[in-house]
C-alpha cells in the first residue's frame, strides 16, 4: 500500500488541531478501518504534531511535502509488535517549525540528528491501562496519549501527557516521577493522582487521591504548589497560573464508572457528566443549573443518567451531533 493513498491531508490536520467537523471525524474513522497500517500512519502523524507544538493555520501548511518526508521515515522504521503502540520519534529529524510569515511546517532536518527512541501509547474511543517500566500503573482516558523515552528511569522518570490519565506511581526516592502536560508539570515520588490536560482546553486539572505532589507552572515564575491527598488544583493555560482547591469527588468517574452527587447543583452534575462521557450539555434556562441533585450511579450510561435527571426535575432533552440541549418540559 502506498502511504499517500486515500489520505485527505487537510482533514487529518483539522482533526489534529481540534477543528474537525463531523465529516472530518467520519473520514478518519472510515480511513482507519481500511487498513491496519493506517493506524500506524495516524499514530506517527499525531506524534509528529505533538513535537511541532502547534496546529495553527493548517490550510497554509505544505502538507503534501511534509507528508512525503514523514512517511518515508515511517516506512524506514517499523513499529514494535509487542507494545500497544510504539513509535520512533525523531526530535531533530522530524522538527516542526512555524514560520510566522506563511505558517509553514518543516520536516526537513537530516536523520543523523535523531533523539532517543520514544514509546507512545494512544487511545481513541476507549480507555486503556498501561504498566510503565518502573511498575507505575497508568489508566489512560479516551482521546489521550502518553510518551516516554525507552531509557525511562535511567536518569529520570518523565512522561509527556496529552489528554487525561490517572497514575498509581511506584515509589522511587532516587528518581522523581514527572508528568508534563499543557504548560505545567506534576512531580511526585510515590502517590496516586489524576491529570486532565486535553489540548483544546484552557483549564487543566490535577486531583490527588493519595500521597503528595508538586505542581509546577512552565509558563510563569510562580512557586511550585504542593498538593496532598484530598487536594486539587486548576491550571489556567492562558495565564500560567495555578489555583488550589479541594479534590473533585468524581474525578475518577471516567475510570471507575462511579458517580456520587450529594446535594450538588446541576451545574456541577452536568460538568461531571461532560468530563466523564465527553458529551456537551447546554441549557437555555440558567435556573435549571441551580437545581440540586442527590443520587449515586454505578456503571450506568450517559443516556440513563441524563434520563434520571430529566425525570427528577421535569426536564426534557434534545440531542444533536454537537451537544444535548436540556430544557424545562413545558418550555417552548
Amino acid at each position: 500500500m502506498k502511504f499517500s493513498d486515500n489520505i485527505n491531508y487537510n482533514q487529518l490536520c483539522r482533526v489534529l488541531s481540534d477543528e474537525a467537523t463531523s465529516e472530518d471525524m467520519d473520514f478518519l474513522e472510515a480511513w482507519l478501518k481500511i487498513d491496519e497500517g493506517n493506524h500506524k500512519i495516524w499514530n506517527e502523524l499525531r506524534e509528529s504534531w505533538m513535537l511541532a507544538g502547534t496546529a495553527a493555520q493548517c490550510d497554509q501548511i505544505n502538507t503534501d511535502n511534509a507528508w512525503q518526508q514523514v512517511s518515508a521515515r515511517i516506512k524506514a522504521k517499523p513499529t514494535s509488535k509487542n507494545r500497544l503502540i510504539a513509535i520512533y520519534q525523531y526530535a531533530a529529524a522530524i522538527v516542526a517549525a512555524i514560520v510566522l510569515i506563511g505558517g509553514l511546517l518543516y520536516f526537513l532536518l537530516p536523520a543523523s540528528y535523531q533523539q532517543a527512541e520514544q514509546v507512545t501509547y494512544i487511545t481513541h474511543s476507549d480507555s486503556s491501562e498501561i504498566v510503565l517500566p518502573d511498575g507505575t500503573l497508568v489508566a489512560l482516558n479516551s482521546g489521550s496519549s502518553i510518551s516516554y523515552p525507552e531509557n525511562f528511569g535511567d536518569t529520570e522518570r518523565r512522561i509527556l501527557l496529552s489528554g487525561e490519565a490517572w497514575f498509581e506511581v511506584t515509589s522511587d526516592k532516587q528518581n522523581v516521577f514527572i508528568v508534563e502536560a499543557g504548560g505545567f508539570e506534576v512531580r511526585v515520588l510515590g502517590t496516586s493522582f489524576n491529570v486532565r490536560s486535553y489540548e483544546h482546553l484552557e483549564l487543566c486539572q490535577v486531583d490527588v487521591n493519595k500521597g503528595v505532589v508538586e505542581v509546577v507552572s512552565l509558563l510563569s515564575d510562580l512557586d511550585p504548589l504542593k498538593l496532598e491527598a484530598g487536594d486539587g488544583a486548576d491550571f489556567y493555560v492562558p495565564s500560567g497560573t495555578i489555583v488550589k482547591r479541594s479534590l473533585y469527588p468524581n474525578n475518577l468517574a471516567w475510570k471507575t464508572g462511579e458517580l456520587r452527587f450529594n446535594d450538588v447543583s446541576l451545574y456541577e452534575v452536568f460538568n461531571a457528566l461532560e468530563q466523564t462521557y465527553h458529551i456537551r450539555i447546554v441549557t437555555e434556562d440558567p435556573s435549571i443549573l441551580d437545581e440540586k441533585l442527590v443520587a449515586s450511579f454505578s456503571q450506568n450510561t450517559f443516556d440513563y443518567i441524563l434520563d434520571v435527571v430529566c425525570l427528577t426535575f421535569n426536564l426534557t432533552q434534545v440531542k444533536s451531533d454537537e451537544f444535548v440541549l436540556v430544557k424545562r418540559l413545558n418550555a417552548n
